[in-house]
């Protein structure tokens, strides 16, 4: 029993080191720019979980108001591990809380560039879905 736990312990600390040495930790804004979001690890995966609201309209009519919209502190990005094998290295799969339509979606992430950062949400069939870019921002 002591030995499977030593051998969990192990796995979980080896996937949490694969997640940072991913690159994709740090604070990344948005890509329509109203939020910032901190990807760190949590547990033996990855998270991101909003920093900032930077504008508190919609991304898809900035007339409307996010007032009564989750903030500062939800979760945004969720159970994200990194994925084994060589076509999928440095991508990410997991799931992305939409705080305007309070809807979880499937998504993949990864870096395009040092500073963009893919997301792709979709449901069902990966085809489907939307790609945005997330861009650094200093700490």
């Amino acid at each position: 029993m002591i030995r499977r736990a030593l051998v969990l312990g192990l796995f979980l600390l080896g996937t949490a080191a694969d997640a940072r040495a991913s690159g994709i930790e740090g604070i990344w804004r948005s890509a329509a720019g109203t939020i910032d979001v901190r990807i760190a690890p949590c547990g033996p995966a990855l998270c991101g979980r909003i920093e900032r609201v930077v504008s508190d309209r919609s991304m898809t009519d900035p007339s409307v108001s996010l007032a009564g919209a989750p903030g500062v502190g939800i979760v945004v990005l969720s159970n994200f591990p990194p994925s084994a094998g060589a076509p999928n290295a440095g991508t990410f799969e997991g799931y992305l809380y939409n705080r305007e339509n309070r809807k979880m979606y499937a998504c993949v992430m990864s870096l395009e560039a040092p500073d963009r950062l893919r997301i792709h949400a979709y449901v069902g069939v990966q085809l489907l879905g939307q790609t945005q870019t997330w861009t650094r921002i200093s700490e």
